[in-house]
């Protein structure tokens, strides 16, 4: 699954991704957006099985650039599983 995180800052506080924002992402392969906001900057996560981040990286950005300021993307590194240790028997060490 493709994803991207693209930080922008918040020069309108109230900026919010509307419909017309979520339509070019939806035409992107977008599928999933996670929004999380202080009071400095706002984060999208976008996600989709068939988003191409390497693709479609900067016509994201120009998409969400409606949503803030200066745009910065954030590409993964490193993806992986986190499992609970099994927890061993009481009595042994």
């Amino acid at each position: 699954m493709g994803l991207l995180l693209f930080l922008v800052d918040n020069v309108d506080p109230a900026a919010e991704v509307g419909p017309a924002v979520a339509q070019r992402l939806a035409a992107l392969g977008v599928t999933n957006l996670s929004v999380l906001r202080d009071e400095h900057t706002t984060a999208l996560a976008l996600q989709g099985w068939t988003f191409d981040p390497t693709l479609s990286a900067d016509a994201a950005a120009h998409a969400l650039s409606a949503v803030g300021g200066t745009v910065r993307v954030l590409r993964p590194v490193v993806e992986s599983e986190i499992h609970r240790a099994p927890e061993s028997p009481r009595g042994t060490t």
